[in-house]
């Protein structure tokens, strides 16, 4: 099988997309190319090359509950290499820095209406939550996580079906239970849920105007 691999991250290689498609890809037994949505003017020449792909695999994050914009006109482009891809496997893969799976939901939906619409052989949609920093974390705290991604490239590279059970524990937890809701509070009472962030505003010297409304009316 020869597979055309998407990271759909605006952060391109240095992106938690591309961590997650290398687990993917690592243990697959298959010819592959790996490819950086976020170079807009080669998307024609990707998709060009998908006559000498067998299947599709496409990584992406979740932007303000949907798809970063340069995702949206790779599928826009898509649509005109028809001929290219009907009938051919793809499998989507879309995580967020949200810890909960639900957010990412309605973007399945319109990933498996996509792929109907496109005649493809859907092979499936696999959510997960709580990416952000992946790239950063020590591997020891990724192996369960790079296990399950590589049982879902391998799976996928030699036709079997998507692991259910995989599936669902990369998806978990789909909402937090109460008892996780009062220390998720606790947590961002403490600070501790903005320090990511915060540690980035300083770095850009943006932190004064972390709560500016520029487009607000006055």
């Amino acid at each position: 099988m020869k597979i055309s691999a998407f990271n759909g991250s605006p952060r391109g290689n240095n992106s938690n997309s591309l961590v997650i498609l290398k687990w993917l890809l690592e243990k697959a037994e298959a010819e592959y190319s790996i490819n950086n949505i976020n170079l807009i003017d080669k998307h024609d020449e990707y998709l060009k090359e998908l006559d000498q792909s067998d299947a599709l695999l496409i990584v992406l994050p979740l932007y303000t509950d949907a798809m970063p914009a340069i995702v949206m006109k790779f599928f826009e482009n898509l649509s005109n290499y028809r001929t290219h891809i009907q009938g051919k496997q793809v499998l989507y893969i879309v995580h967020s820095g949200f810890p909960e799976g639900f957010h990412s939901l309605p973007l399945k939906s319109y990933l498996e209406n996509l792929s109907n619409k496109l005649n493809m052989a859907h092979y499936g949609v696999v959510i997960m939550g709580g990416s952000e920093g992946t790239r950063h974390m020590p591997p020891k705290m990724l192996r369960k996580k790079q296990a399950y991604f590589n049982k879902i490239g391998s799976d996928f590279a030699s036709g079997k079906p998507l692991d259910n059970e995989v599936k669902q524990a990369l998806f978990e937890p789909e909402r937090f239970n109460k008892f996780q809701q009062i220390g998720f509070s606790i947590f961002r009472a403490l600070g501790f849920t903005d320090a990511y962030w915060d540690k980035n505003l300083k770095k850009n010297d943006a932190y004064d105007q972390r709560f500016a409304t520029p487009y607000k009316d006055e």
